[in-house]
């Protein structure tokens, strides 16, 4: 008989088993969402160049300061 607060040997073997599966759920819809991600970024890396936008040219290199023109 299992102890108090103890599973037994086949509860415990259910519940690692049921938390792989949660972690691989988890993991296949954070794979899902982060394609979708992507997707959206190339998207918007389509209008972009659609637009003319030069991507060499970014806010990291303004100018940060009036005296740096």
């Amino acid at each position: 008989m299992a102890r108090r607060g103890h599973l037994r040997p086949s509860a415990a073997g259910r519940t690692v088993n049921g938390l792989v599966e949660d972690a691989r759920r988890a993991l296949t819809e954070a794979d899902c969402a982060t394609r979708g991600l992507h997707e959206d970024l190339r998207g918007v890396h389509q209008a972009l160049d659609g637009l003319g936008h030069d991507p060499s040219t970014t806010l990291l290199s303004a100018p940060t300061a009036p005296f740096e023109r």
